[in-house]
């Protein structure tokens, strides 16, 4: 175990609905140390990230 951060770190996934920006989201969703802000995929627009990932922020995929 590794102690809470104490402070996080923003980020974005660009290409979130692919396979590795899935497992990108995955696994930033997962750590404490990480704040998911926001999520692009032009492919996937409007959709809800949880689509894809089921653990994941119910962020709405962007395509900009």
């Amino acid at each position: 175990c590794r102690p809470l951060p104490s402070t996080t770190h923003r980020v974005a996934v660009i290409g979130a609905s692919g396979r590795m920006g899935c497992e990108t989201v995955r696994a930033l969703s997962a750590d404490p140390a990480f704040d998911l802000v926001a999520v692009v995929g032009k492919s996937s627009a409007g959709r809800s990230m949880r689509e894809f990932v089921p653990t994941s922020t119910d962020l709405v995929i962007e395509d900009k």
